[in-house]
């Protein structure tokens, strides 16, 4: 029942708020790209990487990597 973070877009302005009872290191943009990694279309997704980034998709996984390197797994 307790809200961990919140995001409001208010159409130029991305604002957040998280709990004081979380890590700093999370944050609602970081939760919202994770879920954006793990549930968005992959065409989506690789259309908006930069350069150097690629994610790639095997059965119940997608891994974002950079210059070959693994940046991200989702199981």
């Amino acid at each position: 029942g307790q809200t961990v973070a919140s995001l409001t877009w208010n159409g130029s302005t991305l604002d957040q708020q998280v709990s004081t009872h979380v890590p700093e290191a999370i944050t609602a943009e970081r939760i919202l790209s994770d879920v954006q990694l793990a549930w968005w279309p992959a065409d989506v997704i690789r259309g908006a990487l930069p350069a150097g980034y690629a994610l790639e998709e095997a059965e119940g996984r997608r891994t974002l990597s950079h210059d070959g390197a693994p940046v991200a797994t989702i199981t």
